[in-house]
């Protein structure tokens, strides 16, 4: 896992009486609303992903799974994962010329 992630948790547990609070707060709301965007486009891209290209859209999207656990915790992965199941058996749509 990433060390600036953990770090980030125990700033975050730690946050009152390091009196960082609200830096913590910011930094940790804008790495929720980074995750939750890129892993919509991630799931949207691995929806419409070529058999060429499919496994590398998943190990993206399993990434995104791996910090997204850390910060949301195991139900929204779960979910996450479900979604992705949704996405890789979707049918790549063709592109048209």
């Amino acid at each position: 896992m990433n060390p600036l992630l953990v770090e980030l948790g125990i700033c975050r547990y730690f946050a009152v009486e390091l009196a960082i609070n609200e830096m913590t707060h910011r930094a940790l709301t804008e790495l929720r609303q980074y995750l939750a965007n890129s892993t919509q486009a991630l799931l949207e891209g691995l929806r419409h992903a070529g058999e060429s290209d499919r496994a590398f859209r998943h190990s993206q999207v399993d990434a995104a799974m791996r910090f997204c656990s850390k910060v949301f915790g195991p139900e929204y992965v779960a979910l996450l994962g479900k979604a992705a199941e949704v996405a890789a058996a979707a049918e790549p749509k063709a592109v048209r010329a």
